[in-house]
């Protein structure tokens, strides 16, 4: 007997010749007649870079492989059940597919090879993984942006961070080069180190979760370490000579200096004495004393500044400035007289009469309104002639 089968009929096509053979022979056949399961050996490669997809990239590229498929469609969906697939068109197997996913969440690839034959395989390929996207790494306890710190010590933690490594670069820089080359550390355990010379700094952590996901953008914080305390402070609107000031108005302008301490008295006032002065003050705030209550004579006032980095100016290098305070001066302006208004055709002569009770030390004239330039023959005397340019009507008071 010879039996030909062809597997690829729709039925199963069986021809039996007997020869010379036992009439009592019986052939049964089991299984699914004359069904093309197509290709059952798609692959998906290249899923490292998806698996990679929670360091929070969103755009991912793959490749099948078949011996058999030369084309595939395929679909990703939320969740595992490839039973909802929107299959796309039929795609050469050689070409990748290109995904651009945005949302955080369970994804499922979906894929359907199909054979030169049309016929297309009976399950996909399927490739689940979750999206979790980038996650920050928090640190705590850093120094100021201007520090004199010389040590670090640093609180880790994160909401999905259970471990981290760090670099400290004696520079400003990107930490998204940094090649973190220490061993991964407990988030619980906190950074201490001991810096070095003065100058900038810029700690690079990375984190890494409980998937082994590594942050794809370090955490990162710069910083300057200064130790140098400064040298003087300067400052302005301090009363000068004799005077009567009984209320001082002064500014501190240093622009290095972020706070100051101070003390004013009568003197003798040693500065370079630490007792006296005040707590720190920011800048923002004057010295605006009373100092009415402080007998006649030389007044000093001690500043020492406090640099942004945290140094503290030294009492032996303190600022300071002295003047003489006589409450005996008239503090009263004296009275003035111009004259009476008058026209002209050109020039005019300008008298002018002043009272005080003390004598008058000094007269100087200005033009305050009027539509031309007016020329003083002599602005710093008490009587001057004065031309202007242009008709109109000007003003010119004294002052003294």
């Amino acid at each position: 007997m010879r039996v030909i089968l062809n597997k690829y009929s729709i039925f199963t096509m069986v021809y039996i010749t007997t020869v010379g053979c036992d009439p009592n022979l019986k052939i049964s056949t089991t299984g699914t007649p004359g069904v093309d399961p197509g290709p059952q050996d798609v692959q998906i490669l290249g899923t490292d870079s998806i698996t990679r997809s929670d360091t929070g990239s969103s755009e991912f590229s793959v490749t099948l492989n078949s011996k058999e498929a030369v084309s595939y469609r395929y679909d990703v969906v939320a969740g595992t059940d490839c039973s909802v697939a929107n299959y796309s068109d039929w795609i050469p197997v050689e070409t990748p597919i290109q995904m651009n996913l945005a949302g955080d969440q369970d994804y499922t690839l979906c894929v359907e090879g199909r054979n030169d034959r049309g016929i297309v395989q009976q399950e996909p390929t399927t490739f689940t993984w979750t999206k979790n996207g980038d996650f920050t790494t928090t640190l705590d306890g850093l120094p100021d942006e201007e520090s004199n710190l010389t040590s670090l010590s640093v609180a880790v933690s994160g909401s999905r961070t259970i471990e981290y490594r760090y670099e400290i670069l004696s520079a400003a820089s990107d930490c998204s080069a940094v090649s973190f080359a220490g061993n991964w550390i407990a988030v619980d355990t906190p950074i201490n180190e001991t810096l070095g010379s003065d100058g900038t700094y810029t700690l690079c952590v990375q984190g890494r979760d409980d998937k082994a996901v590594e942050q794809d953008i370090p955490s990162s914080f710069t910083w300057i370490k200064d130790t140098v305390p400064p040298t003087s402070t300067s400052f302005s609107g301090f009363p000068t000579g004799t005077n009567n000031t009984t209320i001082l108005d002064i500014t501190i302008d240093d622009p290095e200096i972020a706070f100051y301490q101070y003390k004013v008295a009568a003197d003798p006032l040693d500065c370079s004495l630490a007792s006296g002065y005040s707590s720190d003050i920011p800048v923002t705030t004057k010295i605006q004393d009373d100092i009415s209550g402080l007998s006649d004579g030389a007044i000093r006032l001690c500043v020492i500044g406090r640099d942004r980095a945290g140094n503290l100016q030294d009492v032996s290098s303190a600022t300071e400035a002295t003047w003489i305070k006589d409450s005996s001066i008239d503090s009263t302006p004296p009275v003035v007289d111009a004259g009476v208004d008058r026209s002209a055709n050109s020039s005019i002569t300008l008298n002018a009469t002043a009272s005080d009770d003390v004598a008058i030390q000094s007269y100087a004239w200005q033009q305050v309104a009027g539509p031309g330039t007016c020329t003083f023959t002599s602005a710093a005397t008490e009587d001057t002639d004065v031309s202007c340019v242009g008709d109109g009507v000007y003003t010119a008071p004294k002052i003294m």
